[in-house]
């Protein structure tokens, strides 16, 4: 699902967490990242069922915008990695992680 919400710290966040309450699941359960580049972050790096719901990316924002959400977010118990981030981001998006998804892929290989 992409959300067209305006780009500010506020509505973002606001929506974000509005789908993380719609889909359910803790904070621990949702993933959130930076990308400059949606698709390829969702389906190359994360493996993200874009046809299922339980996702949002915002559109366009500032850097200090995406900065503060992703904190709030990651603060609240959503999982992240920098690494993962993309250069020079001015998206953020959030999921639920699911088997497929490449956090809960990571944690079985891990087990």
């Amino acid at each position: 699902m992409y959300v067209d919400i305006k780009p500010d710290f506020t509505s973002t966040a606001g929506e974000f967490i509005k789908c993380i309450r719609l889909f359910g699941g803790s904070y621990n359960n949702w993933y959130i990242g930076l990308t400059n580049d949606a698709k390829h972050s969702f389906l190359n790096i994360h493996r993200v069922d874009m046809h299922n719901p339980g996702w949002i990316l915002s559109n366009r924002c500032d850097f200090n915008t995406l900065r503060f959400v992703k904190q709030l977010l990651t603060e609240m118990g959503c999982q992240n990695s920098i690494e993962l981030d993309m250069n020079e981001p001015d998206q953020i998006y959030l999921y639920k992680i699911r088997e497929c998804t490449r956090e809960s892929i990571k944690s079985l290989n891990d087990d």
